[in-house]
């Protein structure tokens, strides 16, 4: 499976340290050269491990094409997930990786397949990659400024 990602979801990832486990779901991931750029701006444990799987080969950077689409996106959203939802309309990944609701609803008003940080944590969850507890996950991005209510987190992890 590829899949195209926004900021969000790699930070968040490589904060709690499951970024290296997205190769478990993934063949490929994608990232906008705009994602690039807003998650190097900040030399931290974020960019350096976004940089190790650049260098890797398992992200890819890509341009995309159709700058007037990123340009109507990027009236109501940021230029990251602009980028993201433009280029997965460009290259058709399985999944586009978003964790803003309104760039979400974009996406797949798009006819774009869409998960997120949480979904990742929970397909690594089903698959035994991650051997935490919900509520140590939930301390955990808490901890790295990951904005989420218990609620949706709670919906989230349900049966699991």
């Amino acid at each position: 499976m590829i899949a195209v990602s926004n900021t969000s979801p790699l930070m968040a990832l490589s904060k709690i340290g499951y970024v290296v486990y997205l190769h478990e779901l993934f063949e490929r991931v994608c990232i906008p050269e705009g994602v690039k750029l807003e998650i190097s701006k900040k030399d931290d444990e974020v960019w350096h491990a976004t940089k190790k799987l650049i260098e890797q080969g398992f992200v890819k950077v890509k341009t995309v094409k159709n700058i007037s689409l990123v340009q109507v996106l990027n009236q109501e959203l940021g230029i990251g997930e602009s980028e993201a939802i433009a280029l997965s309309t460009e290259i058709k990944p399985d999944f586009v990786l978003l964790d803003d609701l309104e760039a979400r609803l974009s996406a797949r008003s798009s006819g774009l397949r869409v998960t997120g940080t949480l979904g990742i944590i929970r397909a690594l969850l089903r698959r035994g990659m991650v051997k935490e507890t919900p509520k140590g996950i939930y301390e955990k991005l808490r901890s790295v400024d990951f904005w989420i209510t218990k609620d949706l987190f709670s919906k989230a992890f349900e049966g699991l």
